[in-house]
């Protein structure tokens, strides 16, 4: 199998309440943020789980940053690392899965795109 890691992202329009749930609430430490420290409000972050991680998206920021964002009907996707983004996602289109957001490298050196699951869950594929 091509894929070499996954993880959630939880995207939500109130982002402050949602950080707080899972940091202060939950207690689990922030293991990346987007942007980095001191160079704007957070739009991406993520926090740890032993050796899991769940990624925390404010759709109002990463929009700024990188225009629309695909949205589902759940506030769930689903992050699925590859070492070969084009094929799988050639693999994934002849299989008939809708396509969201063709392939966009990104600024902080992934390339990445969305596909969705059968129930409309976004998926996003990321090449680093």
């Amino acid at each position: 199998m091509a894929f070499t890691q996954a993880f959630p992202i939880l995207h939500s329009d109130d982002f402050t309440r949602l950080v707080a749930f899972y940091t202060e609430l939950l207690g689990l430490p922030v293991t990346y943020r987007f942007p980095p420290e001191g160079e704007g409000d957070a739009a991406f972050l993520t926090v740890g789980v032993g050796d899991s991680t769940i990624g925390i998206g404010d759709y109002s920021g990463v929009e700024a940053m990188f225009g629309p964002t695909p949205r589902g009907g759940k506030p769930f996707q689903l992050c699925l690392y590859t070492d070969a983004l084009d094929a799988e996602l050639a693999r994934l289109r002849a299989a008939g899965t809708p396509v969201h957001l063709e392939p966009v490298d990104q600024p902080w050196g992934e390339r990445m795109c969305y596909v969705a699951d059968p129930d409309g869950n976004l998926i996003m594929l990321v090449q680093a």
